[in-house]
């Protein structure tokens, strides 16, 4: 049997030639083998040298060849971080990015403008793995939330997300499209935030085989030809709530930004209305916030 250095060499290389990019064919196949093994990689590191067992090696090799399909491996070990956390994934909801910590780190910004308390009350649109809004949960410890989806599985990950973290008690989760849920309760919430889909059909060609083949695609795709359905139906909704939100922040698709700003600039609702930039320089946030009085 090899060591764990030769059959982390043999298994990047493995990933390499299946069509991983070389910078996460040597991180998956670590990701595999500390999950196979059960350890860290301080572990994994302090073990360099030891054989492997071979039940080890052929679960691991397994592991391996479903990544080489393509299929990502935040599926395969059933976990992604998020906002410094650890989340429960599967192929019913997307995988939380990086970048998507943007639509956190500034809503919280925008509800200590608006001298929102931490007992706010908060909705997220589209929960999918309830990332957003568990950890919303966590640094608002006062808050009333909410997680919306019209996807039932992805409401049962997102709620044992909620348990994981243990803030199941402050959030409900409510199954229907978009903010039909709260409306026919009557609610009107002080926070909204959404990453609803955002990508145009047409785009799917060019995609990743890892999104285009494994991510659910009502979660990619319920954006229409041009991917702005999702913002136009929240914000239409909008119109229809007895008190709108005092902050609303969109995660949105490239080009959409200035679409998205100006759909709430025609509600005349909101005070302040600005585009944050992810680290790409890419309009990644529409963020609207007015003051509550």
């Amino acid at each position: 049997m090899p060591t764990i250095r030769e059959a982390l060499k043999e298994a990047s290389s493995f990933l390499l030639a299946s069509g991983v990019i070389e910078a996460e064919s040597v991180q998956h196949a670590e990701w595999l083998l500390m999950y196979v093994l059960d350890c860290t990689r301080t572990q994994l590191l302090m073990r360099w040298n030891d054989p492997l067992i071979e039940s080890v090696y052929d679960r691991f090799k397994y592991f391996l060849e479903r990544r080489a399909t393509g299929e990502p491996v935040q599926y395969i070990i059933q976990e992604q971080e998020f906002c410094g956390r650890s989340f429960y994934v599967t192929s019913d909801v997307l995988i939380p990015r990086p970048e998507t910590e943007l639509l956190v780190e500034h809503a919280l910004r925008a509800m200590m403008h608006c001298g929102l308390a931490s007992d706010a009350t908060i909705g997220d649109i589209g929960t999918g793995s309830g990332a957003i809004v568990v950890s919303l949960a966590i640094e608002c410890p006062k808050s009333k939330l909410y997680g919306l989806d019209l996807s039932e599985p992805a409401l049962t990950i997102a709620a044992k997300n909620a348990r994981r973290h243990e803030v199941a008690d402050r959030i409900e989760f409510l199954c229907g499209s978009y903010s039909e849920p709260l409306m026919e309760r009557g609610l009107c919430l002080d926070v909204v935030v959404s990453n609803p889909p955002y990508i145009p059909r047409t785009d799917e060609p060019s995609l990743q085989r890892e999104v285009r083949c494994f991510e659910p695609e009502m979660a990619l795709y319920g954006g229409g030809d041009d991917g702005m359905d999702s913002y136009r139906e929240i914000i239409q909704q909008f119109s229809a709530w007895q008190r709108r939100p005092y902050v609303v922040a969109f995660e949105v698709g490239i080009g959409q930004a200035n679409g998205v700003a100006e759909l709430m600039r025609e509600l005349q609702t909101w005070e302040h209305i600005e585009i944050i930039e992810d680290w790409q320089n890419i309009g990644r946030i529409v963020l609207a916030y007015a003051y509550k009085k």
